[in-house]
């Protein structure tokens, strides 16, 4: 006697979407903030990275730390320096006090050379003045300090020449024509 596979009930065992393999799905609020951000609404994004800095903290997430970091950089291009420093600052010591150097190490050096591309080279200096005041010396002489390389970009990705390597080479009148 043969035996059935019974009925599956549809309303029982949904049909759920496959994630995309190798993107993190990137939640909703922040997806609505790094929009604003990139908009030009800074105050509205300040008020979405705040609140997912708060869930994460709440949460103990690691990488809480960077909500406040991006917050910060979405103060001070609001033009409100004073509450971007606290953010920052609040930030950066998030990550002393759970002894996170490497990670903090990384993020002070991109903000800092963010903050110069930006034009804000006196708040970087100032902002790194004070961080240099909060880390203990027997971190800033460590290899995770010291030896910490900071590649500010996308990973994988190199420049290319300024000239081209077959122009170089090339004997006809027309330089750059691809003909040899």
């Amino acid at each position: 006697m043969m035996h059935r596979r019974p009925f599956r009930n549809p309303a029982r065992y949904p049909v759920r979407p496959i994630p995309a393999v190798g993107r993190p799905q990137v939640p909703p609020k922040l997806q609505e903030a790094n929009l604003f951000f990139g908009n030009g609404d800074y105050e509205n994004a300040t008020i979405l990275y705040k609140e997912l800095f708060q869930e994460a903290v709440n949460r103990q997430i690691p990488f809480a730390p960077r909500f406040s970091v991006q917050s910060a950089f979405a103060w001070i291009k609001a033009g409100k320096i004073e509450k971007g420093f606290a953010a920052f600052k609040n930030g950066f010591q998030i990550w002393i006090t759970q002894k996170q150097w490497k990670g903090l190490r990384r993020a002070s050096q991109i903000s800092f050379s963010r903050l110069k591309d930006e034009g804000f080279r006196e708040e970087s200096l100032q902002l790194k003045t004070w961080l240099d005041g909060q880390i203990p010396d027997s971190i800033k002489i460590s290899p995770i300090w010291q030896d910490q390389e900071i590649s500010i970009g996308f990973p994988g990705k190199s420049k290319l020449p300024v000239v081209c390597p077959q122009c170089v080479r090339c004997t006809c009148k027309s330089q750059g024509s691809g003909m040899v």
